[in-house]
């Protein structure tokens, strides 16, 4: 009988110490796994892994700093794919003119995109480690504005943008501006004349960086606009005679509380430098150059200083999608300073050690990642 009891006692502390292991974590098993961020193409359905509505999400800021930031995300109402338009499109020199628009148009091209995220890559290697390195590529409002045929499969810049992403080495942090406008892109975040998105396109870009750099934007509640009247882009000459195409509006978004100032310097050094506005509040109402009214014109070096006492530096590398942007950055940085790789002669890393910079953002619109000018720019200067 004693037997029979000790048996009985061995068994049932078995039994205790199986059930035990088996009720521990799952995450004491698993491993952690860094994986770059997807554009991907929304589902006809619903995405049984998309966050639950008012889910937070822990995410480790990308700088490095090990601190940790809670965001909440809502899938409510959440646009997955832009709408096929529908209308006639006519072309001028492969530009179309589609209802009220005029547009660029994408093409894929595979051998580019690779050159592209090797030129990312190449930067990433001569800047020191500490030093945090951002891709941004914004698309086009051909990707918003066009029948499917003409932003899906070879002219998709959401496929384009991923695959320069996934193309990048795991220390370069890609920001995902698409997401972002394509919550958007119902609203004027594109001029119907221009190439350009619009100040509040820029805006949004903005953005769609705070939340992938791990900061917060300054709310567009804080942001007073001003009419700066109408505008007609650059390719206003394709569509012009269109009875549909009309003229753009220019409006400007700037921080009520908003002391920053900005320094060009035309010989590439700081120094013989003017001052340039920054956002500015008014514009000769017969000028089509109001694009410039964001940040000027595309300079080799520019440089903005904040009343943001933080310390923090950044560097933005770009083209002229960046003049609407770039002012924003000054709500969370004491300095920013603009590379145009057409107009700059130097070197990248020695002004990065020079001014003592930790981060640097390189950001295009889509199409100027083949533009040959640029292209050829910026592989001279990002040498050592």
């Amino acid at each position: 009988m004693k037997r029979k009891l000790l048996l009985l006692i061995l068994s049932l502390t078995l039994l205790l110490s199986v059930f035990s292991a088996c009720a521990k974590d799952p995450a004491d098993y698993l491993g952690t796994e860094t994986k770059k961020p997807e554009i991907t193409e929304g589902p006809k359905g619903t995405d049984p892994d998309a966050t639950e509505p008012g889910a937070s999400e822990i995410t480790v800021d990308p700088t490095g700093t090990g601190q940790e930031t809670t965001t909440t995300t809502t899938t409510e109402n959440r646009i997955e794919n832009p709408e096929d338009v529908e209308g006639e499109p006519s072309f001028n020199q492969g530009i179309m003119i589609m209802n009220d628009r005029i547009m660029e148009l994408f093409g894929l091209n595979e051998t580019g995109i690779a050159n592209y995220s090797a030129r990312i890559n190449r930067l990433r290697d001569n800047l020191p480690a500490s030093v945090t390195l951002y891709s941004m590529i914004v698309p086009t409002s051909s990707e918003f504005y066009t029948p499917a045929d003409y932003h899906t499969g070879s002219h998709s810049q959401r496929t384009a943008i991923q695959m320069i992403y996934d193309g990048l080495k795991d220390g370069v942090v890609p920001i995902n501006v698409y997401d972002e406008i394509l919550q958007h892109y119902n609203e004027y975040v594109y001029f119907k004349t221009d190439h350009h998105w619009t100040g509040l396109g820029g805006y949004y870009g903005y953005v769609a960086f705070c939340n992938d750099s791990g900061q917060e934007a300054l709310p567009l509640s804080e942001y007073e606009e001003y009419d700066l009247g109408i505008f007609y882009g650059y390719l206003y000459s394709y569509g012009e005679g269109k009875a549909a195409v009309k003229a753009d509006n220019v409006t400007v978004y700037r921080p009520k509380d908003y002391d920053a100032t900005a320094w060009v310097y035309p010989e590439s050094v700081k120094s013989g430098g003017y001052q340039m506005h920054l956002l500015a509040t008014s514009w000769n109402p017969e000028s089509n150059e109001k694009y410039m009214a964001f940040s000027g014109g595309d300079a080799p070096l520019m440089q903005i200083s904040s009343s943001v006492k933080n310390g923090k530096k950044i560097l933005v590398i770009k083209d002229s999608y960046a003049k609407a942007f770039l002012p924003h950055l000054a709500n969370n940085y004491e300095y920013v300073y603009e590379i145009d790789p057409r107009h700059f002669q130097g070197s990248v890393p020695q002004f990065v050690a020079s001014e003592g910079i930790q981060e640097v953002l390189v950001t295009n619109y889509s199409l100027a990642t083949a533009n040959p000018t640029w292209t050829a720019g910026y592989d001279i200067i990002i040498q050592p």
